[in-house]
């Protein structure tokens, strides 16, 4: 009579032998063309998102900072993807995504948790992100700031906000 193991047992056999697989594939791959198929290298970092993914489905409330990596290798692996088939040159132009990525990470897990520190701190993340966009398509079309002058400006802005946005003690 064969005995039933739990799943939980069988599971780190199954991922062995995908690792192997998937080894195997990297090592082929280095000495043979798979017609361009190594500009999919991207594709693996949605790997770990379906393992987060399904943590995120057993305890949504519990598990939402699984959003952030979830959220940043998505935005990342697609990134990557577009730079594999367009021209990794754009990285000079486009690197700010590299900000954008945790903080649109952040977002996400304050969708679920509604914590007003994740609000904020992606707030911050993405303002600085789209703000280094901002400079970079200024300075495209021939605009040039000082970045000092930029720096002070966003010092005096956030110190406004955290005096608006303060929580008011008790009495």
């Amino acid at each position: 009579m064969e005995e039933n193991r739990p799943p939980s047992k069988k599971d780190p056999v199954i991922i062995g032998i995908i690792l192997i697989g998937i080894g195997l594939l990297f090592i082929v791959g280095r000495f043979l063309d798979f017609g361009g198929m190594g500009k999919l290298w991207p594709l693996f970092m949605f790997i770990p998102v379906i393992a987060l993914i399904t943590t995120l489905i057993k305890d949504p409330r519990k598990n939402a900072g699984t959003l952030i990596p979830i959220t940043i290798l998505i935005f990342l692996g697609v990134y990557f993807l577009w730079l594999n088939y367009s021209s990794w040159d754009r990285v000079v132009y486009t690197w700010p995504n590299f900000i954008l990525a945790p903080g649109l990470g952040i977002l996400a897990s304050w969708l679920i948790t509604r914590d007003r520190g994740q609000l904020i701190s992606a707030s911050v993340i993405l303002i600085v992100g789209f703000l280094m966009y901002g400079r970079i398509l200024m300075t495209r079309i021939g605009l040039h700031i000082d970045r000092f002058l930029m720096l002070g400006i966003l010092l005096i802005l956030g110190g406004v906000i955290m005096l608006i946005t303060r929580k008011k003690k008790k009495d």
